[in-house]
């Protein structure tokens, strides 16, 4: 196979099929990537550049005119097809590898010869997606379709090695005669190219568009007129599957799901899309409320060290407040280290896993994530109960002032509402009572003048 390999490979990403089995994401948007490898074996991303693209939900590649041209290589080169998932709930966003693949451009070029106009290429998973594809159907592999597009002013053959003169007489009587002046024939062990010669008139020059988001000149294609005939032979650009895959609706939630959802996460946990990020904020509350509770015991803690011949004299109201506080908050702390063990530092699928109850939903496990911020609300609110006592019995005027300024801020909205509906109310009760008043005054006053009439 020979090439010339000062014109550019094109590839053009079609769709892709089986990636949706990668990943626990109902629907999500494969990242492909396709570059060269280096001579020493690798892909390196600064010496070599690289072409990304994005599919769509359904697999579909919705900008089937992107075109990647690849310059400086030769059929012997390898190409490096990777598959990525990018989360778009996190802040980093860091790109996940989901799947790749490596070929030479000579076996691209051949098994798309065999197929048609296009060729799959099966895609290797990494080891921790295998347990996902046990279950799959055998035509169901993760791939990808691309096309793949050979500077073509040389034509291509595949042939197997000769052994004897026999069958290069055969091969050589299959051919057409070329000219040893203008057609020259390379030989080698591996393959037998022989080059017909081109009249001027077959080369045409065929202008490339803008590409958007580059810069870059793209060098101009010599084709002949079998190229002609591929391109008309393609398929369409816009591709023939456009329905995307919708989310299952879920189940109505009961009167007693409602009431949960008002106050937790349960809303958020059973819609498997927003999982993650509900997951995400869960795991947030428990760390800053690990920290409000290890605050609140070490008041609790000082406040038990107060010996009884103190300047404040502690009644036993006060001391079982501040022993309920106490309780409420070591049980809380308790229930947060539990949680943070339990679900902080393993996969995102294992937590879900761990999440469910024994019926298959999220429903207890939503409630029971809100127990830590439950034990604090009462910690905090029997550690105000006991300073509150406290300053009763030291100053009661100054604690019913307090309670009574910041009451009416924390209600002002409501308070300002309120009166803003009275007075609206009792302004337009004293309308209706003018108009009333002027409607009487007038139909006396008509009845009048009639009678002195």
């Amino acid at each position: 196979m020979r090439t010339n390999e000062s014109e550019p490979w094109c590839f053009t990403v079609l769709r892709s099929s089986g990636l949706h089995l990668l990943r626990p994401e109902k629907s999500w948007r494969p990242i492909i990537t396709i570059q060269v490898e280096s001579k020493g074996g690798s892909v390196d991303c600064d010496a070599t550049p690289c072409h990304e693209t994005t599919l769509g939900s359904d697999g579909q590649n919705p900008n089937q005119k992107e075109v990647f041209y690849i310059h400086d290589v030769s059929p012997h080169s390898k190409i490096s097809i990777k598959v990525w998932h990018r989360s778009q709930s996190k802040k980093k966003r860091k790109k996940i590898l989901v799947a790749n693949a490596c070929h030479m451009l000579r076996d691209l070029v051949k098994e798309q010869n065999e197929a048609g106009q296009c060729l799959d290429v099966r895609l290797n998973t990494l080891p921790c997606n295998v347990k996902r594809l046990k279950g799959a159907r055998p035509g169901m592999w993760p791939k990808l379709s691309l096309r793949v597009r050979p500077p073509s002013i040389a034509k291509l053959h595949y042939e197997e090695p000769l052994s004897d003169d026999d069958d290069l007489s055969c091969y050589s009587e299959s051919m057409p005669p070329t000219p040893t002046s203008t057609g020259p024939t390379l030989s080698s062990q591996g393959d037998i190219i022989i080059l017909p010669p081109l009249a001027e008139q077959e080369l045409k020059r065929r202008l490339q568009p803008y590409i958007i988001d580059s810069d870059d000149e793209m060098t101009p294609l010599l084709i002949d007129d079998d190229s002609e005939a591929y391109l008309n032979s393609a398929p369409p650009i816009l591709p023939q599957y456009s329905e995307t895959e919708k989310p299952q609706d879920l189940p109505a939630m009961g009167v007693m799901q409602r009431v949960i959802a008002s106050f937790t996460m349960y809303a958020e946990l059973r819609d498997e899309t927003h999982y993650e990020r509900a997951f995400s904020r869960q795991q947030l509350e428990w760390a800053y409320i690990g920290g409000l509770l290890t605050a609140m015991a070490a008041v609790d803690t000082a406040v038990f060290s107060i010996s009884p011949d103190t300047l404040f004299a502690i009644s036993p109201i006060a001391r079982s407040f501040i022993a309920l506080s106490s309780t409420a908050c070591g049980l809380g702390i308790f229930c947060d280290v539990w949680f943070i063990f339990r679900y902080n530092f393993i996969p995102l699928d294992t937590a879900r896993v761990r999440s469910r109850d024994m019926f298959g939903s999220y429903f207890f496990f939503s409630l029971q994530a809100r127990v830590p911020i439950i034990c604090m609300l009462m910690s905090g609110m029997s550690l105000m109960a006991f300073l509150g006592v406290v300053a009763w019995s030291v100053w009661p005027t100054g604690l019913l002032v307090m309670c009574f300024l910041v009451g009416v801020l924390m209600t002002l909205q409501f308070l300002v509402f309120g009166a803003w509906w009275f007075v609206g109310k009792v302004t337009c009760a004293v309308k209706k009572v003018g108009n009333a008043i002027k409607w009487v005054v007038g139909r006396g006053s008509r009845e009048g003048t009639s009678n002195s009439a």
